[in-house]
């Protein structure tokens, strides 16, 4: 594997450093590397999240892994404020597989990418239409959902993206494309947990 530095910025560190331009932050979300159902030339998958209060236009955004596969976002794409857009090496695969999902959003499925993610360790890289890195993630199947279905989940869209605690493997077969993740837990989220068991230990102590 490739190590991906990023000019401008940490290559360690959260997003806000993997952000090296100017454009809006969209993150990598999710990733189905190793399929079980079919090969992975045709199973493959990546989903971006705009965590944003505002829609992001994605015209000439690039998504791909560090050996230069990828795929380039064509005119017109537009990221929802809130939203998911999935990026499949085979979409049209992928938007069949899924049509029972009452969830999935096959409108936001595009592909066909030429990205071959490793089944070991690879990177993903998403960055804007003037090649500037705007996330990415240097993934390793210690990580989890190698080979049995499942997805790499990104636990807090705006935790760190390489950090091996911020991701876990889906607890649904086939994952999550187009919508929010089964181990979703937001860092003002999990503040709050926090705050209030601190609050109710705190009652306790005073009684």
């Amino acid at each position: 594997m490739v190590k991906f530095g990023v000019s401008g910025g940490s290559s360690s560190g959260g997003n806000n450093q993997n952000n090296t331009g100017n454009s809006p932050l969209v993150v990598i979300n999710e990733i189905m590397y190793n399929p079980n159902q079919v090969s992975d030339a045709v199973g493959e998958w990546v989903e971006v999240y705009n965590p944003n209060d505002f829609d992001v236009p994605l015209d000439g955004w690039w998504l791909g892994d560090d050996e230069g596969g990828g795929y380039t976002f064509p005119s017109g794409v537009t990221i929802p404020a809130k939203g998911y857009l999935v990026v499949a090496r085979n979409d049209t695969w992928v938007k069949i597989h899924y049509l029972n999902d009452k969830n999935f959003d096959a409108t936001a499925v595009y592909g066909n990418a030429t990205f071959q993610l490793s089944n070991s360790a690879d990177d993903v890289i998403l960055k804007d239409n003037q090649g500037k890195v705007v996330d990415w993630v240097s993934y390793s199947d210690t990580w989890g959902a190698d080979g049995n279905g499942k997805t790499l989940e990104r636990i807090d869209p705006l935790g760190d993206s390489n950090s091996s605690t911020n991701w876990a493997e889906s607890s649904e077969d086939g994952g999550t494309p187009t919508y929010k993740n089964t181990v979703y837990v937001p860092f003002f989220g999990s503040a709050i947990v926090v705050g209030i068991v601190l609050g109710i230990t705190i009652l306790m102590h005073r009684k």
